[in-house]
């Protein structure tokens, strides 16, 4: 039997600048990138709502999984304490 849904739902990261809300898909902030409908954000994988329950500060766990250590800036404020786990800003 098919899944009647027609787009894939297998966990998925990307990483968003949370200034202008461009979307990269691939580790290299040279490659191309998109933004959302500002109307009716949807992830471009899965077309689920961009910042629904699951969207999230990516972990540093998060972050190596997806390729995109060498883009931490290190020197922003932004360790455990500041941001209450853990997480990176990219």
């Amino acid at each position: 039997m098919s899944d009647p849904s027609p787009h894939i739902r297998l966990a998925h990261g990307l990483v968003v600048c949370d200034e202008c809300e461009a979307i990269w898909l691939i580790p290299d902030m040279e490659s191309k990138h998109r933004y959302p409908n500002p109307e009716d954000a949807r992830c471009p994988i899965c077309e689920e709502t961009l910042w629904g329950p699951c969207s999230h500060w990516a972990s540093t766990s998060e972050i190596e999984r997806l390729g995109w250590t060498h883009a931490i800036d290190r020197t922003l404020d932004n360790g455990p304490s500041s941001l209450g786990g853990g997480e990176v800003i990219v």
